[in-house]
């Protein structure tokens, strides 16, 4: 019984002493992670204070050009959206250019004055001849634009459809690949959508999303929720490792003494008998 309860003592001794080393290591790993909390916050507030209003405001950068071999008068009702509300945080200019046949220098001169170009069709020239097929009308010039701007900076709009779902957009560019390869997206636009203002509505924003996630877009203001997020992140991470850490040293203590009270109680009941 004596060694017993000797070694008892001395399992319960020595246990003490883990995890009064654990819990050292904890607040050495708290205190050596803090400085990255304190980092954190130094690039927080030196942000707040060099970037000043542009925190909570961003600049709009976008100049754009509509490309078309259809008359402008096909495409003033889009002009006159890029120009207006939904698009006026992001487009400080919104121009048409005519695309003909013996224009390939001004095209070429007015394609480097833009970052961001629509290449527009409507249907009401027949029929949706892009690339890729027989007479397609827009070859070289949809290439030269992705060539020039990236095709990050490079949408296709077509116009005047009788459907514009996903089934109709997948078989355009099943057809005429070359959409896909070389432009960001494509949007179709019915005629039905054009009478619905809430239909229209989805849609322009849907354009300005895309429009506004490539890199052409103004360089985004530091925004100050992410840098709140990166610190709240930070301090709860190292809250949560010290937390596990002595649930950790906790539950072996326990499961320490269950098994010291085990062996005792074996022992005890032969001689009990």
């Amino acid at each position: 019984m004596d060694n017993l309860s000797n070694e008892g003592t001395h399992r319960r001794s020595n246990f003490t002493v883990g995890e009064r080393l654990i819990s050292c290591l904890s607040v050495v790993l708290f205190l050596s992670l803090l400085p990255f909390s304190v980092i954190g916050a130094l690039v927080y507030f030196a942000a707040r204070w060099i970037c000043g209003s542009s925190l909570s405001r961003s600049r709009p950068s976008l100049s754009v050009t509509v490309f078309s071999r259809s008359a402008q008068t096909n495409y003033a009702w889009f002009l006159a959206q890029l120009k207006g509300e939904t698009f006026k945080d992001l487009v400080t200019e919104a121009k048409p250019f005519y695309i003909s046949n013996s224009n390939r220098y001004e095209f070429m001169d007015e394609m480097y004055k833009c970052n961001f170009a629509v290449l527009y069709h409507t249907k009401n020239h027949g029929r949706i001849n892009i690339t890729n097929v027989t007479d397609s009308l827009y070859d070289e010039e949809l290439k030269n634009l992705s060539d020039a701007l990236g095709k990050e900076k490079v949408i296709v709009l077509i116009d005047d459809l009788d459907k514009s779902g996903y089934g109709e957009k997948m078989r355009i560019l099943e057809m005429q690949p070359d959409i896909k390869d070389l432009a960001q997206d494509m949007f179709l636009i019915s005629m039905a959508e054009k009478d619905d203002p809430k239909l229209m509505e989805d849609r322009l924003h849907h354009i300005k999303l895309i429009m506004s996630s490539g890199p052409g877009a103004a360089a985004g203001p530091i925004h100050e929720s992410n840098l709140c997020t990166y610190l709240f992140s930070m301090i709860a991470w190292l809250s949560n490792s010290i937390v596990y850490i002595m649930s950790v040293s906790s539950w072996q203590h326990s499961l320490s003494m269950c098994q010291c009270f085990r062996r005792k109680g074996a022992l005890s009941e032969p001689l009990l008998v």
